[in-house]
């Protein structure tokens, strides 16, 4: 109340009216900020910037969170950046700011990817993680991901978020090899039915792979790895026999490479 209207429009948060300024430097970790609380009376927008007052970049900037008529900003801080947040809305009011910085996700890097089971869905979220992992396959990594790993069987594998638990745009990125030295085995951003991700590929025996799940924005998801049973035919010594002028349906969905 009584402030005056300044700062720049920011990720779709247009400034139309007055607001008040905070600051606080970065630590390079995961930040949040928000005005979602009893105290908060009026409809609120955050803008979050970086570098100088005369010359503010914008971060991210938020009209309402998924609740409420309050705002949440999340970003990735860089440390030692000097960040500045604009706490305005429509028309003026009372709020309460909180500024924290939750715990980023046990399995947020390579080094530290979760085992997963065949078979066993393991529910994952990447609120709070990092962004780290190399495109793949056209699957860019542009907001944080979690990590899984297992090891290959040498047969077909399939991992895919496709679940009613899944709450967000995701894509999913596989590699094998170290955390060091990653090599793309393939990536994927939505499957042939809806927002979820899914990626297939025969495997090495033995060989350490690492599954990135990631997205647009960040989400809650499901992620489900199997190792569907392969055709009947799926080898030369199996080979199905064909009769003149009869037609066979057949599919190579879980057969392994060969010939």
């Amino acid at each position: 109340v009584a402030a005056t209207k300044s700062g720049l429009s920011c990720n779709g948060a247009s400034v139309t009216a007055p607001g008040v300024w905070y600051t606080l430097v970065g630590t390079g970790d995961h930040i949040e900020a928000t005005t979602s609380s009893s105290n908060t009376n009026f409809d609120t927008k955050m803008n979050v910037y970086a570098g100088v007052c005369d010359e503010l970049t914008c971060v991210d900037g938020n009209d309402d969170d998924a609740t409420s008529l309050h705002s949440l900003v999340k970003w990735n801080s860089i440390r030692g950046a000097q960040y500045f947040i604009l706490v305005h809305g429509f028309g003026t009011g009372n709020f309460e700011l909180t500024v924290t910085q939750p715990f980023p996700p046990p399995n947020d890097d390579c080094e530290n990817a979760e085992t997963v089971t065949f078979g066993l869905p393991v529910s994952g979220s990447t609120v709070a993680a990092t962004k780290s992992g190399l495109s793949c396959n056209g699957a860019s990594v542009t907001a944080p991901g979690v990590w899984y790993t297992l090891v290959g069987t040498g047969d077909h594998i399939e991992a895919t978020t496709s679940s009613s638990n899944t709450n967000f745009d995701t894509k999913m990125n596989v590699y094998a090899g170290v955390c060091d030295e990653l090599t793309c085995v393939d990536g994927n951003d939505d499957d042939a039915t809806s927002l979820h991700s899914l990626v297939k590929w025969n495997s090495i025996r033995g060989a350490q792979y690492f599954i990135l799940v990631h997205g647009f924005g960040t989400g809650n998801f499901e992620l489900t790895v199997t190792q569907p049973f392969p055709p009947p035919n799926d080898d030369c010594e199996n080979a199905e026999t064909v009769t003149f002028g009869l037609p066979v349906s057949g599919s190579t969905v879980a057969a392994t490479k060969s010939g």
